[in-house]
């Protein structure tokens, strides 16, 4: 996950930083997960579906979506 280039204690520090966001998330996850489900759009009304993923490439974040 962090770039070789990086200073050895830069990889560590960067390291215990991913480590640290991802348990944020986590929290953050099981938190809004306890609230309940979102309730189901009415059968005939048209949505909008938007898809988004990241992808990693050469180094460099890219976000691709619909």
């Amino acid at each position: 996950m962090v770039p070789r280039y990086l200073p050895e204690a830069g990889r560590e520090n960067a390291n215990v930083a991913f480590w640290r966001m991802l348990q944020a998330f986590s929290e953050a996850h099981e938190s809004s997960a306890q609230e309940g489900q979102t309730e189901a759009p009415d059968r005939d009304k048209k949505i909008d579906l938007h898809f988004v993923a990241f992808i990693e490439h050469g180094g460099k974040l890219y976000e691709m979506g619909k």
